[in-house]
Protein backbone atom coordinates (compact mmCIF):
# COMPACT_ATOMS: atom_id res chain seq x y z
CA UNK A 1 0.00 0.00 0.00
CA UNK A 2 2.72 2.85 0.55
CA UNK A 3 4.23 2.02 -2.45
CA UNK A 4 1.15 2.60 -4.38
CA UNK A 5 0.88 5.46 -2.65
CA UNK A 6 4.19 6.98 -2.85
CA UNK A 7 4.21 6.22 -7.18
CA UNK A 8 0.55 8.00 -6.93
CA UNK A 9 2.18 11.09 -5.30
CA UNK A 10 5.23 10.65 -7.58
CA UNK A 11 2.68 11.01 -10.77
CA UNK A 12 0.95 13.84 -9.28
CA UNK A 13 3.93 15.68 -9.05
CA UNK A 14 5.39 14.81 -12.52
CA UNK A 15 2.08 15.61 -14.32
CA UNK A 16 2.66 19.12 -12.46
CA UNK A 17 5.75 19.59 -13.22
CA UNK A 18 5.62 19.39 -16.63
CA UNK A 19 2.43 20.96 -17.02
CA UNK A 20 3.95 24.05 -15.58
CA UNK A 21 6.51 23.46 -18.02
CA UNK A 22 4.36 23.37 -21.06
CA UNK A 23 2.10 26.11 -19.76
CA UNK A 24 5.46 28.58 -19.45
CA UNK A 25 6.54 27.53 -22.60
CA UNK A 26 3.23 28.82 -23.86
CA UNK A 27 3.37 31.49 -22.00
CA UNK A 28 6.76 32.76 -23.28
CA UNK A 29 5.64 32.44 -26.67
CA UNK A 30 3.39 34.75 -26.38
CA UNK A 31 5.64 37.19 -24.59
CA UNK A 32 8.42 36.75 -26.92
CA UNK A 33 5.38 37.60 -30.29
CA UNK A 34 3.44 39.97 -28.13
CA UNK A 35 1.37 41.20 -31.84
CA UNK A 36 0.62 37.59 -32.85
CA UNK A 37 -2.83 36.46 -32.39
CA UNK A 38 -3.51 34.26 -28.89
CA UNK A 39 -4.63 31.81 -30.83
CA UNK A 40 -1.33 31.07 -32.73
CA UNK A 41 0.72 30.61 -29.46
CA UNK A 42 -1.74 27.83 -28.55
CA UNK A 43 -1.65 26.23 -31.67
CA UNK A 44 1.95 25.92 -32.45
CA UNK A 45 2.86 24.19 -29.68
CA UNK A 46 -0.30 21.91 -30.24
CA UNK A 47 -0.01 21.55 -33.75
CA UNK A 48 4.01 20.38 -32.83
CA UNK A 49 2.55 17.67 -30.16
CA UNK A 50 0.05 16.27 -32.52
CA UNK A 51 2.18 16.43 -35.96
CA UNK A 52 5.95 15.78 -34.84
CA UNK A 53 5.01 11.68 -34.02
CA UNK A 54 3.25 11.25 -37.21
CA UNK A 55 6.50 13.23 -39.26
CA UNK A 56 8.86 11.25 -36.87
CA UNK A 57 7.73 8.31 -35.65
CA UNK A 58 6.87 6.83 -32.35
CA UNK A 59 9.79 5.09 -31.95
CA UNK A 60 10.18 6.73 -28.18
CA UNK A 61 6.82 5.54 -27.75
CA UNK A 62 7.53 1.92 -28.85
CA UNK A 63 10.79 1.47 -27.05
CA UNK A 64 9.27 2.60 -23.66
CA UNK A 65 5.98 0.57 -24.23
CA UNK A 66 8.04 -2.49 -25.31
CA UNK A 67 11.42 -2.53 -24.15
CA UNK A 68 11.95 -0.42 -20.52
CA UNK A 69 7.99 -1.17 -19.55
CA UNK A 70 9.33 -4.89 -20.23
CA UNK A 71 12.66 -3.95 -18.30
CA UNK A 72 10.80 -2.18 -14.82
CA UNK A 73 8.20 -4.85 -14.88
CA UNK A 74 11.16 -7.66 -14.70
CA UNK A 75 13.37 -6.15 -12.17
CA UNK A 76 10.03 -5.70 -10.33
CA UNK A 77 9.04 -9.52 -10.63
CA UNK A 78 12.64 -10.56 -10.50
CA UNK A 79 12.93 -11.88 -13.62
CA UNK A 80 16.06 -11.58 -15.58
CA UNK A 81 16.29 -8.66 -17.97
CA UNK A 82 18.90 -7.75 -20.84
CA UNK A 83 21.42 -5.70 -19.51
CA UNK A 84 22.84 -4.88 -23.24
CA UNK A 85 19.23 -3.23 -23.52
CA UNK A 86 19.42 -1.85 -20.94
CA UNK A 87 22.72 -0.39 -21.08
CA UNK A 88 21.31 1.50 -24.21
CA UNK A 89 18.38 2.99 -23.01
CA UNK A 90 20.11 4.47 -20.14
CA UNK A 91 23.31 5.48 -22.05
CA UNK A 92 20.59 7.45 -24.73
CA UNK A 93 18.64 8.48 -21.50
CA UNK A 94 21.84 10.20 -20.05
CA UNK A 95 22.90 12.23 -23.22
CA UNK A 96 19.22 13.47 -24.10
CA UNK A 97 19.83 16.49 -22.07
CA UNK A 98 23.39 17.16 -23.44
CA UNK A 99 21.85 17.05 -27.15
CA UNK A 100 19.44 19.44 -25.73
CA UNK A 101 22.16 21.85 -24.36
CA UNK A 102 24.24 21.68 -27.56
CA UNK A 103 21.21 22.54 -29.58
CA UNK A 104 20.13 25.23 -27.00
CA UNK A 105 23.94 26.73 -27.49
CA UNK A 106 24.01 26.48 -30.82
CA UNK A 107 20.62 27.55 -32.78
CA UNK A 108 21.03 30.71 -31.27
CA UNK A 109 24.66 31.47 -32.66
CA UNK A 110 23.15 30.64 -36.23
CA UNK A 111 20.19 32.91 -35.95
CA UNK A 112 22.46 35.11 -35.34
CA UNK A 113 23.97 34.56 -38.48
CA UNK A 114 20.70 35.14 -39.88
CA UNK A 115 20.07 38.64 -41.56
CA UNK A 116 17.81 40.51 -39.80
CA UNK A 117 14.23 41.75 -41.14
CA UNK A 118 11.55 44.17 -39.47
CA UNK A 119 9.25 41.33 -39.01
CA UNK A 120 12.17 39.87 -36.93
CA UNK A 121 12.03 40.81 -33.11
CA UNK A 122 15.63 41.42 -31.05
Amino acid sequence: MAWTLAFAVTTVLFVLVTGAHDDAAIIGLGLRFPRAPIWTTVALPALALMGVPYLLGVAVTTTFTERLAGLGAGFGAGLPVSLPGLAVVLAIGACAPLAGVLLGYGLPRCRARCPRTGRCPG
